[in-house]
């Protein structure tokens, strides 16, 4: 930028940084009006799944740190599904998965619980469960019921079977979803 309004070489820069320093300024603004946009917008973002076997308007959609009831029940089914479908030898599989789902503050407690009953299963080689969800009800936020059938195997043979529900307490922290602790309710 050629400014030459003035005889003086000093008096145009003083003008030039004028210039500059109106521009700088309308800059910082425009950052500051760009944030507050951006910090306004974050909690509106939806993210919205659509796995095989849904139909096109049943997607998983979650916005911000809250999830659609159909998200909850799909995740609920498959933290049963790996919590209390095992035989011995997937059961290591599973929980290993299943722990990969515990939030960071409940992980340590959970993740030794859950070793524990893997030992018991893996030593005794001949205990398999099934659990068929049946009903998952949402109770309140970060709290789902579920119920179901269990049945247990020993030696391929019905040891025991009957009704029973579990308690999910979940968080959702920046678009995922974590397990705080799966209990008998």
């Amino acid at each position: 930028m050629l400014l030459e309004k003035y005889i003086q070489a000093s008096s145009n820069v003083v003008a030039l940084n004028r210039v500059l320093i109106i521009i700088i300024g309308l800059l910082a603004i425009m950052s500051i009006f760009n944030y507050q946009l951006a910090k306004s917008l974050q909690g509106e973002q939806k993210i919205i799944l659509i796995t095989p076997g849904m139909a096109a308007g049943d997607g998983f959609v979650m916005t911000g740190n809250v999830a659609s009831d159909t998200y909850l029940v799909q995740m609920a089914r498959y933290s049963m599904g790996l919590f209390l479908n095992y035989t011995p030898t997937s059961v290591s599989q599973q929980f290993e998965e299943l722990v990969r789902l515990y939030s960071p503050s409940t992980y340590e407690v959970e993740r030794a619980a859950l070793m524990d009953l893997k030992e018991r299963v893996q030593r005794s080689l001949r205990i398999t469960s099934t659990y068929v969800v049946e009903d998952v009800i949402k109770e309140e936020e970060g709290r789902l019921t579920i119920k179901g059938k269990r049945t247990r195997f020993s030696q391929d043979k019905i040891s025991n079977s009957f009704s029973q529900d579990y308690r999910l307490e979940y968080e959702i922290k920046n678009g995922q979803f974590y397990i705080l602790k799966i209990r008998e309710a």
